[in-house]
């Protein structure tokens, strides 16, 4: 097998102001993962229950943890002729565990929650940042560098697309803090991000009525495996 290993990076700086609306879903078309397998034709999984096509295209990104595709070979040996004669697509969507802390929001609109006596903001009057780069470049060339791609194919992914989210706090000194990963796909990518979180540069705090303040970060990152 011939695997072309990609990262995707797509940033969400601050819990509840991402925007989804526009989502890019070229890697829906035909044929992207595996040769000769089309999610059109291909048996579809989605948690295990058999689906459709149009099902998943009803599924948001957000939503998906992983998406593995299995050529028509490798599909027959694992769930026999008749169902992987075209190849089989499983999907796994991510459970969307409810935040576990109340949510505040301020009379000029900020967001923040309380831990363990800690005000910590989701939402303040200036996002934390790398450089004071709002564009979110600089962060992304930093995962593009120190982010090893491979990781998912040499633990055994078959080829298709994993999310998985990195949650973290930006401190009042720009450092970074207690990384956890929200859900893990497998395949050594958790375990492979918080490494690259071991290695974040410093950010410029989130500022709050002119203070320096704690913020709560998510980054998604999105690993590609595709065979050629």
């Amino acid at each position: 097998m011939n695997s072309i290993l990609k990262i995707l990076v797509v940033v969400s700086m601050i819990l509840l102001c991402c925007d989804v609306a526009a989502q890019n879903r070229f890697w829906l078309q035909n044929p992207y993962f595996a040769p000769g397998v089309s999610f059109t034709s291909a048996a579809i999984k989605i948690n295990g229950v058999p689906s459709t096509y149009d099902d998943l295209l009803k599924i948001d990104d957000t939503s998906l943890l992983k998406v593995e595709v299995y050529d028509k070979k490798l599909a027959s040996k694992l769930f026999g002729q008749s169902e992987g004669k075209k190849g089989v697509v499983q999907v796994t969507t991510r459970s969307h565990k409810p935040f576990e802390y109340a949510i505040e929001t301020t009379a000029d609109s900020a967001k923040y929650f309380v831990m363990n006596g800690d005000t910590i903001f989701t939402k303040a009057s200036t996002r934390a940042s790398i450089g004071g780069d709002t564009t979110s470049r600089t962060w992304n060339k930093f995962l593009e560098k120190n982010l090893q791609p491979q990781v998912p194919a040499d633990n055994g992914a078959p080829p298709g697309r994993y999310w998985t989210t990195v949650r973290f706090f930006v401190n009042t000194d720009g450092s970074v803090s207690n990384p956890t990963i929200e859900e893990d796909p497998g395949y050594g990518i958790g375990t492979e991000v918080l490494r690259l979180m071991s290695k974040s540069p410093a950010w410029q705090p989130a500022v709050y009525n002119g203070h320096n303040v704690k913020a709560y970060q998510e980054q998604v990152v999105i690993f590609e495996v595709t065979e050629m």
